[in-house]
């Protein structure tokens, strides 16, 4: 994946709109209700919840946090603009905190703990990676490694639903592009071929 940056303010408005559909999946899924409300949770939550999450902190991805510093610069300067983005840029910030993992004699940050859980086992399968995983013990459904992997998924998740006000906020200066209406399938049967049909029933 190539990234571009957007190159209009529609552009940059819809990017805003995916990220807040994207915050919105993650903050009904499963998994965060099992979190949020202390219930218990099985695999197949987890791997649709890092599905979801994995926009988010993407590098190269146009409604990755990393790359909304791109998005806002094209819309008008308000309130909800300038919350935003403060409220961002404490997200980039802790992605590049380092975490009590180390990898190679060095201290793994939060964006490459991500990477290192998506791309080793629950989005892609990456053996390196899946090694690195197995020594910290995250493979272990319910570890202490994996609950801490967790718990910084979480404080992602829980600064993006704290954006989305201020988005839709800034949608209602700059709309984003509109959906393709869908489009109408037209079915039509001859008489003809019903006939040929029941020939042969």
């Amino acid at each position: 994946m190539h990234y571009k940056r957007p190159a209009t303010p529609t552009e940059a408005a819809t990017r805003l709109w995916l990220f807040n559909r994207q915050t919105e999946k993650l903050a009904s899924s499963r998994l965060w209700g099992a979190w949020t409300q202390g219930r218990d949770y099985d695999h197949e939550s987890v791997v649709a919840f890092c599905t979801w999450f994995r926009p988010l902190v993407q590098r190269k991805d146009p409604i990755s946090v990393i790359r909304l510093a791109d998005s806002y610069a094209l819309l008008p300067e308000c309130p909800a603009k300038a919350d935003a983005a403060e409220r961002v840029a404490g997200i980039v910030e802790a992605l590049n905190h380092e975490t009590i993992f180390t990898q190679g004699g060095q201290a793994v940050t939060a964006i490459e703990l991500f990477e290192n859980y998506l791309y080793g086992d629950v989005v892609h399968a990456d053996l390196q990676r899946l090694h690195w995983l197995s020594h910290w013990g995250m493979l272990e459904e319910g570890s202490f490694s994996q609950s801490t992997v967790f718990e910084h998924m979480a404080a992602v998740v829980d600064a993006a639903i704290a954006i989305v006000g201020a988005h839709r906020n800034l949608l209602e200066l700059v709309p984003p592009e509109p959906l393709k209406r869908p489009a109408k399938l037209i079915f039509t049967v001859s008489f003809e071929s019903k006939l040929m049909q029941s020939d042969f029933d």
